[in-house]
């Protein structure tokens, strides 16, 4: 996932609102594989990789060889791009204040509202995993993985979870 990067390129992590077929996968990877080289901040060339996992979950890395952060000018024009690629699949990515979990063997979008009363039933706890989209970086993605306990994430501090 994202191998082509260093520990400290920057991540930018955007959720379907479904899983994705295999063959609207391929797409979606081989348009915005497609965009990437063209990808600049203030005219300097973004590095850059792209990974779908989970059928769902698209990561996009970069960085700049002269150890600078992407401006945010190199950013809107990479997640345009992504979006209009969205856009041109009919692909939807679900709000950042929603969390995606794992239940049932499958990713589960869920409002905090939702997620809320889940954890009250019981229906969620400590131990499920959900899929941490707040990595800024490969590194951090690398060392901590996608999928973690919702016990050990910033949930775990706002939700009645119980006891791990």
């Amino acid at each position: 996932m994202l191998n082509s990067l260093p520990d400290h390129a920057r991540l930018w992590t955007f959720i379907a609102d479904r899983h994705l077929p295999l063959e609207l996968s391929e797409e979606l990877l081989r348009r915005v594989q497609e965009f990437l080289p063209s990808w600049h901040s203030h005219a300097r060339t973004v590095y850059s990789d792209v990974s779908l996992v989970f059928d769902r979950v698209l990561l996009v890395g970069g960085y700049l060889k002269e150890n600078l952060p992407v401006s945010g000018c190199g950013i809107d024009q990479m997640t345009r791009a992504v979006d209009a690629i969205a856009t041109e699949l009919d692909i939807s990515w679900i709000s950042s204040l929603n969390v995606v979990l794992e239940a049932e063997d499958s990713l589960t979008s869920f409002s905090m509202m939702e997620l809320m009363t889940a954890a009250r039933e019981g229906s969620i706890d400590a131990d499920t995993r959900i899929v941490v989209a707040t990595h800024e970086t490969v590194g951090d993605l690398r060392e901590r993985g996608l999928m973690q306990p919702a016990g050990e994430t910033w949930l775990g501090n706002i939700l009645p979870l119980g006891v791990v």
